[in-house]
């Protein structure tokens, strides 16, 4: 803005004051413009640090904070025609976020506890969505427990490849036995919703989250995660997906520091850990998924790690408890209200 001008001697005259009707014509607008602006630099700030909002009042400080996310997608009846069975199966898919701490207290068990529904907690701690290479490579084993490498399992009913290489891969952890053998058992025909938590391993591992060129690209979090979709949709289009989106973590620089997950930028594409998450809930907007925010949408952040986070990547049980809130809610109400 330029300088103002000094109030003359003869303010009091409105046709020459300051505030004349001439000047108020430029004023007003621009006193609008400039509100706007400001309003929305503030949404934007508050938004991006997934931080929670401070308020004069009596409020539980516990249920402010940034604008959740989440997205409920509406799925067709007809893909539901002839399913009238009285009972919901449920599959959760993921990393860490579904298998770390007490059987009691996971995700799954929250779910099953507060449904009925018969649920099965297939989660493989330090998977991704996304691959390192494109095409299976024997030296990185670690790609067979991707979701875009299960999908097709799931597809081809021949699990195999996970059976392979359990113990070949990085990550691999004795629990990998009892849930690929819970993997085999499962009847897909029969599940009913399919809940994914990654998105955690795809930022620590520094994973594109687009690619320009190829949206359906495995070695790229969103594109591994259309593509997978995709694939088990071939066998079993009758299947719902809801994405469940990571929540905050530090990432390890690997000299002893950790850096704020809401501030480290990883992989070609250059995001924090936020910007994967947006990306996240873009496609699932894109291909008609559900989405869960468990980033921008509980109280989890910089600011509160030290009261939600074990360490600097798992969560206590109340941030397990807030996750599956959400979840218990899409089974009981949204899974039914978004249906045409």
């Amino acid at each position: 803005m330029g300088q103002r001008h000094p109030i003359d001697e003869d303010y009091e005259n409105e046709g020459t004051g300051f505030f004349s009707g001439q000047r108020l014509l430029i004023l007003i607008p621009l006193a609008a413009i400039v509100l706007v602006l400001l309003f929305c630099v503030i949404k934007i700030l508050i938004w991006n640090k997934g931080t929670r909002f401070s308020f004069d009042g009596p409020e539980d400080p516990d249920t402010l904070q940034a604008e959740s996310m989440d997205y409920y997608s509406v799925m067709s009846s007809e893909l539901l025609a002839g399913r009238e069975d009285k009972e919901t199966q449920i599959l959760f898919l993921g990393d860490d976020i579904l298998t770390y701490g007490s059987q009691e207290s996971s995700i799954s068990s929250q779910t099953a506890a507060a449904t009925g529904a018969t649920v099965y907690n297939c989660g493989f701690p330090g998977s991704s969505f996304a691959c390192r290479y494109e095409t299976f490579d024997e030296e990185y084993c670690t790609d067979a427990f991707s979701f875009v490498r299960i999908a097709y399992c799931i597809k081809s009913g021949d699990f195999t490849l996970l059976e392979a290489y359990k113990t070949e891969a990085d990550i691999y952890d004795p629990s990998f036995d009892q849930t690929i053998t819970q993997l085999q058992m499962i009847d897909f025909n029969q599940i009913d919703m399919i809940f994914l938590g990654y998105g955690t391993y795809d930022y620590l591992n520094g994973y594109n989250t687009v690619d320009g060129n190829d949206d359906k690209a495995i070695t790229s979090m969103t594109g591994a995660l259309y593509r997978g979709i995709d694939v088990i949709h071939e066998a079993y289009p009758h299947i719902r997906f809801i994405v469940m989106a990571p929540t905050f973590c530090f990432y390890d620089e690997g000299n002893g520091t950790l850096s704020a997950g809401d501030i480290r930028r990883v992989g070609e594409t250059d995001e924090n850990l936020g910007g994967y998450v947006v990306a996240l809930r873009a496609m699932c907007e894109l291909i008609s998924v559900s989405f869960l925010d468990n980033y921008f949408g509980i109280p989890l952040n910089m600011e509160t790690a030290q009261e939600y986070l074990v360490d600097d990547v798992h969560v206590k049980d109340t941030v397990r408890k807030l996750i599956a809130d959400k979840v218990i809610d899409f089974v009981e109400h949204k899974h039914k209200q978004y249906v045409q």
